[in-house]
Formats: C-alpha cells, structure tokens, sequence
C-alpha cells in the first residue's frame, strides 16, 4: 500500500515537473531540428515573458483596459446626475455607482461602466452638462496578463483532471484522504484563475468613466443661457416653495383647531344671545 501510494504521489508531481522543464526541452528540440545549430536569437526568445511572447503573435487580440474621470460644476448636481445615468444607458452601459449629497448646493459621484468604443461620446457630454474644471484618460494594456492566465488556465484544468483519474483508482482509505486533499487544493487554484480571467475580461469589454459633479444653484457659465424652459422650471420650483410653506404652516396651526372651534362658537354664541331688558 505504501508503494502504491508513493506512486501516485509520484504521478502528482511529475506533470509540474515536466512543465518546469519543457523551456529547456523545447530549446534543444529546437536545435535539433536546425540541424544542431541555434537560430539567432533564439535563447533570447526562450527567456522572454509573457509581454513579449503576446507581442510576437500578431493573431492575438489586444487587451486593453480603459478608464476616464471627470469633474464638472452643473447647476443642479441631481438633475445633472439623472440625464447621467440615462446617458449611460443610451449608450449600452451601466451605472454601477451612484452617491449623492444635498449638502451645500448638492454634489454627486457616479461610477459608470461605458463600451470602449463609446467612452469618448460618455465623456463629451457629461462634460457639456456644465464647466468643465478637470478629466483624466488612462489606457492599460493587458494582452500579457490575459494570455498568462488563459495559459494557466488550460493546465490548471488539465492537472486537476489528471488527480480525478487519480482518484478514480485509488483504492486504500489513505490514498483517498491524501488525493482528495491535492484535488480540493487544485480546484481552488483553479477557481482563483477563472475569477482573475473573468475580472480581467470585464475590465476589457466595459470602459470606467467616474463623474463628479458640484452644483453651484445658479446658472453656470458655458451651460447655455437661461431660455423659456428654463423660467418655468423656475416658476414652478418656486409655486412647490410656496405650496410647502402653507401645508407647515397648516400642519402647525392643526392640532390647535378644536381651541379655535370652541372660541368661535363661543362669540358667535355671545353676538346673537338677547340682551335682557330693564
């Protein structure tokens, strides 16, 4: 039982084995099939990472991810912050984060999540809601760390395959213990690489835009000027100030009503009562 085991142990760390050397194996292989001599620059390809082996296939897509801030002074940060998020959905994206605060005359923090191709059109006109005071455009490239994971990928699926089999065959209650313990280690290798391609390949196919807006309470310079829209937005903001004053103040004088009930009956009573003759 102790050989059989040995034995397995010995099958679980060949394939590691074999792939830390397959770099060697391949330079020689190649070598040998030049006839014994090296083609220049070869040992220097052999040693390259994954940045440069990506550049050397030109059937590889590129990966990039991109990302964009922008801080803009607006008149009212809440309505300036619903035609973002609308924005964002006219153009196939998604608002993924969105703070707002009335403190002062209101502000609003919006992550969005644009396609690349449309992240340029998102940010010309957040930026035309009002004054643009900064932005900031970034472009990473990725191919090297999708190609590196994709690679690990495949011989992660491949290795935990290979422990399945292994399990498969066993036989003794130890074999199964210690083979069990490799698989469950391998699969969450495995679940680790699958959630990193995933995060990477989201970051790739949707763009980040992060809006700030500041609102100012009164028209901002560069936003256009004052127009018939624009006189009853602000007529009807007012009529709503008007309207909200007379219910508080209704509110307040109700729980009062019964006492004025009763002191007007009470001099209604006194006006119309006869007045007694001598």
């Amino acid at each position: 039982m102790h050989r059989r085991l040995v034995l397995l142990l010995a099958l679980l760390v060949t394939p590691a084995l074999v792939t830390g050397c397959s770099g060697s194996s391949e330079g020689s292989t190649s070598a040998a099939v030049t006839g014994g001599t090296e083609v220049p620059g070869s040992a220097a390809r052999s040693q390259a990472g994954p940045a440069v082996v990506a550049a050397a296939l030109p059937a590889v897509r590129r990966s990039v991810v991109r990302t964009a801030s922008v801080t803009v002074t607006v008149r009212d940060a809440s309505a300036a912050a619903d035609r973002t998020t609308a924005l964002a959905s006219s153009l196939g994206g998604l608002v993924q984060q969105d703070t707002r605060s009335r403190d002062g005359r209101g502000t609003a923090n919006l992550v969005l999540r644009i396609p690349p191709r449309r992240l340029g059109d998102a940010l010309s006109a957040v930026a035309g809601l009002g004054r643009e005071s900064g932005r900031q455009v970034q472009a990473r490239d990725v191919t090297d760390q999708t190609v590196d994971v994709s690679s690990r990928l495949v011989t992660q699926r491949a290795s935990v395959a290979r422990v399945r089999v292994l399990l498969a065959r066993a036989v003794s209650v130890t074999e199964i213990t210690t083979i069990e313990r490799e698989l469950t280690r391998r699969e969450a290798d495995l679940e680790s690489l699958q959630n990193r391609a995933t995060a990477l390949g989201d970051q790739v196919d949707l763009g980040t835009l992060e809006v700030s807006l500041h609102g100012t309470g009164t028209p901002v310079a560069g936003s256009g000027s004052p127009g018939f829209t624009d006189g009853l937005r602000s007529g009807w903001h007012a009529l709503a100030t008007i309207a909200r004053a007379a219910a508080v103040a209704l509110g307040a004088l109700l729980p009062f009503s019964p006492l004025l009930l009763v002191l007007a009956g009470t001099l209604l009573w006194r006006r119309r009562r006869p007045t007694a003759t001598p």
